[in-house]
């Protein structure tokens, strides 16, 4: 399959996953619908423009005709977002997303420890920051050694 292919696919994915986030944010309570939904139907909009610009790309152009190593690449890259996803499932929103950036920056992107280290104190500080402005309540570790 070429790198069209997979975009095209991509693309798609996100669009009926962002429609299916709007029908559900439509059934919260009116105020807390909106934030949710209005997000969900910016990126059905944007990921709808995307996918337009994908298959109106010349089929000629070398970036987008070079072939992949396969679904290799792809299956590594939705184990790395599964794994985040099952790590706040088991140790929390905050932790998952430290741990995340540590693996993912340094093993993945081979950055250097210093970055890594301000890419998640700057991400935790956010992350609590807005957790304790906006009062809201990120999902708990199965572990309540670990919640912070």
């Amino acid at each position: 399959m070429t790198l069209k292919a997979y975009s095209v696919i991509f693309a798609a994915l996100l669009i009926s996953l962002f429609i299916w986030a709007a029908v559900e944010a439509a059934s919260f309570q009116r105020l807390a619908s909106y934030f949710p939904l209005y997000i969900s139907i910016f990126g059905a909009i944007l990921n709808t423009y995307i996918l337009i610009l994908e298959l109106k790309a010349r089929s000629n152009s070398k970036e987008l005709n070079e072939t992949s190593g396969g679904p290799k690449e792809y299956i590594l890259y939705m184990s790395w977002f599964t794994g985040y996803f099952v790590a706040i499932y088991l140790v929390g929103m905050v932790a998952a997303s430290m741990l995340f950036l540590f693996f993912f920056l340094r093993y993945e992107s081979k950055q250097s420890l210093l970055f890594t280290i301000i890419s998640m104190t700057l991400v935790a500080l956010l992350l609590i920051g807005f957790s304790h402005m906006m009062n809201l309540n990120y999902p708990k570790s199965l572990f309540p050694i670990l919640e912070i």
